[in-house]
């Protein structure tokens, strides 16, 4: 069972650096330690235009509040400007919806509306669809998904994901994605993901001469 925790109030750092660029920025904290991060930092989403900052959970902390922390963090080393966005990619298998996700939902830092990237059952759907349609039934669980994934690939390791295998798949994966039904609580539907969404947005920021 989900371990519940209480909300925590903004993380306030002191006389924390702040970190000037000329790009619009993207922050975005995971819910996991690697594999979110493997995929984002793939070269073909790098470009002039925007600035990735991915914020992977620590010490296995993964818990959506958890998450609104890290982010919280991470947003004080910045000063904010129009046209950058604040994202948390989060599964929805392990957590409760009342205590741990909803209040996640209208959640605001600096004024900024933190946007969420939900996958039900988890974010190796959106791997998944890189290579095959949205799934006709809903996926039982995480290690399911996986299982899934891995008889598509023969192989599959959430620390060492190949942009040659994926890159070429990523229209296909966004097309997919927009399959994604939503219940009365907003969030993705099983089998349903949002990711497709932020990944999107961030090639559409890419400059014409980079694609």
């Amino acid at each position: 069972m989900a371990r519940k925790i209480r909300n925590k109030p903004a993380i306030a750092v002191s006389g924390a650096r702040k970190v000037h660029r000329d790009a619009s920025l993207i922050i975005i904290a995971c819910e996991g330690e690697k594999t979110e991060a493997e995929y984002l930092n793939f070269s073909c989403f790098q470009n002039s235009r925007v600035k990735l900052c991915i914020v992977p959970s620590k010490e296995g902390k993964s818990a959506p509040l958890y998450i609104l922390e890290n982010l919280e963090e991470e947003v004080q080393k910045y000063d904010l400007k129009q046209g950058d966005q604040l994202w948390i990619i989060m599964d929805t298998d392990r957590w409760i919806f009342e205590t741990q996700i909803k209040p996640l939902l209208n959640a605001r830092i600096k004024k900024f509306p933190v946007q969420l990237a939900v996958s039900n059952p988890c974010f190796e759907l959106f791997l998944y669809l890189h290579f095959s349609s949205m799934p006709a039934s809903p996926v039982k669980d995480s290690k399911t998904m996986e299982k899934m994934l891995r008889s598509l690939l023969g192989q599959y390791s959430k620390a060492n994901l190949s942009e040659e295998t994926y890159a070429p798949n990523i229209q296909n994966a966004i097309k997919e994605a927009e399959k994604t039904e939503y219940g009365t609580n907003t969030l993705p539907q099983n089998p349903g993901t949002d990711v497709g969404k932020l990944i999107k947005i961030i090639l559409s920021k890419c400059p014409v001469s980079e694609r």
